[in-house]
């Protein structure tokens, strides 16, 4: 891999500093809690309370408030006052095109380069995690120091990977788990899966207030007409499997149009940013589409 400072050309450093980040509330976004206390004598893992409401637990409850005031505040946790941004990438075995190897794993590492260095020139931190049947890495929100790090990491999980289908369901409730509210996620996978259902699992992150973007990462190659190939589709309506071997076909082709617009609509109406990610189009320009 190439030494750090070569890694992106003048021009694409321009390009991703122009980019708008969100903000994250503190410069410290670790999930430890060890942050300053905004109040003398409290405790270093809480800083602020918000009203109890029925059904909340009162395991959290302020109760030295209660006794002078009468009245119920729960104390919140510090990694919930500390939103990040948390970068996850889809390595199962379809993000290996079968008859396009060479293409796709470029594409897939040049994204992962261009959103480690939009944070690194922010200077903001930033949790990277790879995930197939699991989450492969625990979402520590952190300051990149090193990319190659992060796209060695992605090239030894992509490439060595056996046969594995993404198992959406339980990387999203691992991914709930970890990470605080009002936090930023950007989800990159081809999304073989039926997009309701998709949509459906991924409204859950909605209860953490957390703002969702998904890439659809989509091989170009299986947007084009006569090429070789034993791909298998899910159709995104009757959710059954296509299988087209030999010459990839228009019938093809539609399915694959079919399925990012129920992808775009079922995001939609879930309140979910959807964005399409080509590996044969400018990726420096569809990654600053991304933050659009």
């Amino acid at each position: 891999m190439p030494a750090v400072n070569d890694s992106i050309s003048a021009d694409e450093e321009r390009v991703l500093r122009s980019i708008e980040l969100a903000a994250v509330a503190s410069p410290h976004s670790r999930f430890t809690g060890n942050h300053p206390v905004s109040r003398r004598g409290g405790s270093s893992e809480f800083r602020e309370h918000e009203n109890y409401t029925a059904g909340d637990s009162l395991r959290h409850i302020n109760w030295r408030i209660y006794a002078k005031s009468g009245k119920l505040f729960l104390k919140t946790r510090d990694d919930e006052q500390n939103p990040v941004s948390a970068i996850l990438f889809d390595v199962s075995s379809s993000m290996r095109s079968r008859y396009n190897y060479a293409g796709k794993i470029p594409a897939l590492e040049n994204l992962c380069r261009y959103f480690c260095y939009a944070f690194i020139i922010h200077r903001q931190p930033a949790a990277f995690s790879f995930f197939s049947t699991r989450l492969h890495e625990p979402l520590a929100a952190e300051k990149i120091i090193s990319p190659q790090k992060i796209l060695q990491k992605m090239h030894e999980y992509i490439c060595g990977a056996d046969r594995q289908i993404t198992d959406y369901c339980r990387v999203f409730s691992e991914a709930i788990a970890a990470i605080p509210q009002n936090s930023r996620l950007y989800l990159v996978s081809d999304f073989y899966i039926d997009p309701e259902k998709l949509a459906k699992e991924l409204a859950k992150f909605t209860l953490k207030k957390c703002l969702l973007t998904c890439v659809h990462f989509i091989d170009s190659s299986e947007y084009t007409l006569n090429i070789k190939s034993g791909n298998v589709f899910i159709d995104s309506e009757s959710g059954e499997k296509m299988y087209f071997d030999g010459v990839l076909s228009a019938e093809y082709r539609r399915l694959v149009d079919r399925h990012i617009k129920n992808m775009e609509l079922a995001c939609r109406a879930a309140g979910i940013n959807y964005k399409t990610f080509f590996t044969a189009q400018n990726p420096l320009r569809q990654f600053a589409g991304i933050f659009s």
